[in-house]
């Protein structure tokens, strides 16, 4: 199983139909799951340590449910190949483990809690919360596809 965990909602986002194409795609092979929490709001003169503290107790909640291995995505996690990617995930299914991935808020994760975890990175640079999802689900169907030697990645 994968299952991706995330602050922020789709709504009426036209990245949405593109996110939902790729899980439809990766469910062939592969239960995957999207998960989507609401940001707790930052109100006027509140330290954002904070709310990144109870963020992280909000994730530890959900996540120690999970089973399986747990990748943080963050600017300062290991940045991947394509092929080196693919082959991290496969490393987990075919070892019967399940994979969630956690995209934080628009403030990151709380230090401690990322110091717990394995994180990843897309890459370097910043992007949107809403657009880094959609990077990362075409990352996993592209891990899928070389899996299952499925003609994508070029």
């Amino acid at each position: 199983m994968i299952k991706i965990i995330a602050y922020g909602f789709f709504k009426n986002n036209n990245l949405k139909p593109i996110f939902e194409d790729y899980k439809k795609r990766i469910s062939r092979y592969y239960k995957i799951e999207l998960v989507e929490l609401r940001e707790i709001p930052v109100k006027k003169n509140q330290n954002v340590k904070n709310i990144l503290k109870k963020e992280a107790e909000q994730l530890e909640q959900i996540i120690k449910k999970s089973k399986g291995v747990i990748y943080l995505l963050s600017e300062w996690g290991k940045e991947y190949e394509t092929i080196k990617f693919s082959n991290l995930i496969f490393s987990h299914i075919h070892n019967s483990e399940n994979i969630t991935f956690i995209l934080g808020s628009a403030h990151g994760f709380d230090k401690e809690f990322l110091k717990k975890h394995k994180s990843i990175s897309l890459s370097k640079m910043t992007f949107p919360h809403l657009l880094a999802r959609v990077m990362l689900i075409e990352q996993l169907y592209r891990a899928v596809t070389l899996e299952k030697n499925i003609d994508y990645h070029k």
